[in-house]
């Protein structure tokens, strides 16, 4: 894949992963066993309706379309619960935590602190920050699978449609990015802190309700 599109402007998707600079110039061979043993499959999938132009950015132009979270087909995916605790949300607290190693002027750290001077306002303005990052988020899905009724009824035109396969190995800066999904009942639960970080995308970006189980999704996301 060269390219990663979204409904604005295209997204170079070739990140550099240090963690692959030792496949620099290996055989695919060697890769395709380095991903199995990451736990990546040898393929992945994307049933698609035949519509001439999606196929041809799929097959000749190497792009991948990235979906805003409203184009979801479920309306509780990339949703969460978020807890708050009261040291989290204590003014002083997070002022501590906001400020270290920041550089601010004094005028800009009184600033945030006339803007930001009640546990509710805090709380406010975290929940602003998060909902703007997932909403600058695009998505694209795959699958382990390719001979799923669901599937083909779902995605590829009441199986009238086509099931894309893509090798992992050939191009594994791309597919490296194709995380796996985790299913459950219930939305997922986030304990608020200021270094969320990896729990905030792995339950978020990364959790599903169970009954999408079947689907044993695969997922790029890229901050648009």
């Amino acid at each position: 894949m060269n390219e990663i599109q979204t409904s604005n402007v295209n997204i170079y998707f070739k990140a550099p992963y240090d963690r692959l600079a030792h496949l620099t110039g290996a055989t695919y061979e060697t890769k395709r066993q380095f991903l199995w043993k990451q736990g990546w499959p040898h393929h992945l999938y994307k049933y698609k309706p035949c519509i001439i132009q999606h196929l041809r950015d799929f097959i000749v132009d190497s792009l991948l379309y990235l979906s805003a979270r409203s184009d979801l087909n479920d309306p509780f995916d990339v949703k969460s619960v978020i807890h708050y605790t009261d040291e989290t949300l204590h003014p002083p607290n997070y002022y501590k935590l906001l400020f270290e190693d920041k550089g601010l002027t004094h005028s800009k750290r009184k600033e945030i602190k006339n803007r930001l001077n009640s546990p509710e306002k805090i709380k406010n303005a975290i929940q602003s920050q998060l909902n703007k990052t997932i909403e600058g988020t695009g998505f694209h899905s795959f699958t382990k699978w390719h001979r799923d009724l669901l599937m083909w009824s779902h995605y590829a035109d009441g199986h009238r449609g086509v099931c894309i396969i893509f090798s992992t190995a050939h191009d594994v800066d791309t597919f490296i990015n194709a995380l796996p999904v985790t299913y459950q009942q219930s939305l997922p639960v986030i304990e608020y802190s200021q270094k969320l970080g990896g729990e905030f995308v792995k339950k978020v970006f990364l959790t599903k309700a169970k009954p999408w189980k079947y689907e044993d999704e695969r997922r790029i996301f890229v901050l648009t």
